[in-house]
């Protein structure tokens, strides 16, 4: 009987000290855990934070901003068949909406702001600067605007102007980048003056 009650008590020691250790690794990985989400909760808000305080360079308020999405069918066989009457539709549309007097101005673009554009990206070559291989050339996103979109949204011009009525079909091509593209694409280069050409993927 001793024997057995002996080995029983041993028994019982071995298995309370593993469940003790059991529950402090147990303990310890919920503490672990905890702290990791702490740490990344943390960093979120600092991150959205800084994205807050940062100078988007739009300088409207949002609230009495209105944005209309859509796509129109464009090519062979549809409705619009040229960029002409592309541009014809957004003109007549932009007029019309203008008129209401609870509008104060209107504007449009082929993208939103902070959307997807609706060209995509294409390959941009610097004219007069050496070529660079196909899979070093930096890309850039493209959109069309009209003459109001600027000025709707108060979008500063930090060099040269904003579009015109003059700069339509027939008129020299003329482009508006922004910061980041003359910091990337022309290093620092006063944008004033460069020509720069889109490439298409091959």
């Amino acid at each position: 009987t001793s024997r057995w009650l002996l080995g029983t008590l041993a028994t019982e020691t071995r298995t309370s000290t593993g469940g003790v250790r059991f529950r402090s690794t147990l303990v310890a990985g919920q503490v672990a855990t905890a702290v990791l989400l702490l740490c990344g909760a943390g960093l979120l808000l600092r991150t959205l934070l800084v994205l807050v305080s940062v100078d988007t360079g739009y300088r409207v308020d949002a609230s009495r901003v209105l944005t209309l999405d859509f796509s129109l069918n464009y090519g062979p066989g549809q409705p619009y068949t040229t960029p002409e009457s592309l541009m014809q539709f957004y003109t007549s549309v932009a007029s019309e909406v203008e008129a209401r007097p609870e509008v104060e101005s209107v504007g449009w673009s082929s993208s939103l702001p902070y959307g997807t554009t609706e060209f995509g990206s294409f390959p941009v070559d610097v004219v007069g600067d050496p070529p660079l291989p196909p899979d070093s050339r930096p890309r850039a996103d493209f959109a069309i605007a009209d003459d109001d979109y600027f000025r709707t949204l108060d979008l500063p011009i930090l060099a040269g102007r904003r579009f015109t009525e003059r700069d339509g079909a027939g008129a020299p091509a003329v482009a508006i980048v922004n910061e980041e593209f003359v910091r990337r694409v022309l290093k620092g280069r006063n944008p004033l003056g460069v020509r720069i050409s889109l490439q298409r993927d091959a």
